[in-house]
């Protein structure tokens, strides 16, 4: 089992994003384009990112793979620390709880998934996700992807993985990712 790392601490995950911001501003990288690419936890991430003007309007496309909401991070947290079902069970309830009693940070994750769903800079985005991703429901990015489309008609492409676990679509199905993904950079 991997241990929890910035999905399970919002100050840690903005403290990145603003270490990798104050970098993209130096000299040798403050007019590069940038496209980002962020797996599971990494839309959490880039919602950070969107807190940097300076960075906002370098963006030039998004690429998520099995992007996590808020609603995915019991469950997926659990079963990425934990591989007994019971075990699974018990810290997902933790969490949960944790979450119910710690207003201050289940606000501060709220907020980052707001900053996400109302996301406001017209780029393309690419989302890969599955069809029995439990951390990333399918369910849960089409809400996120239905939002965006309405903002930004024409700008949103997904592709959707039969039966591929979470962040496991290109060693899943190699060919359609690396299609779905050099079809979307052209």
């Amino acid at each position: 089992p991997r241990r929890p790392g910035v999905g399970s601490r919002p100050r840690l995950g903005e403290a990145i994003i603003a270490s990798l911001a104050r970098e993209l501003e130096s000299d040798e990288l403050k007019e590069r384009p940038l496209c980002v690419a962020g797996f599971s936890v990494g839309a959490y991430l880039y919602s950070f990112l969107l807190t940097h003007a300076q960075v906002r309007p370098r963006l030039k496309a998004l690429l998520l793979d099995s992007p996590v909401d808020i609603e995915g991070v019991p469950a997926g947290l659990s079963k990425s620390v934990m591989s007994n079902y019971v075990a699974q069970k018990t810290l997902q309830s933790l969490i949960e709880g944790y979450l119910a009693l710690f207003q201050d940070v289940n606000r501060q994750y709220q907020e980052v998934s707001a900053r996400f769903h109302a996301h406001d800079i017209d780029i393309p985005s690419l989302w890969l996700y599955s069809d029995v991703d439990i951390t990333a429901s399918q369910e849960a990015v089409e809400v996120v992807t239905a939002k965006w489309k309405r903002r930004f008609p024409g700008r949103v492409t997904e592709h959707l993985f039969e039966g591929s676990p979470h962040v496991s679509h290109l060693p899943t199905y190699p060919t359609a990712y690396e299609e779905a993904v050099s079809s979307f950079l052209e």
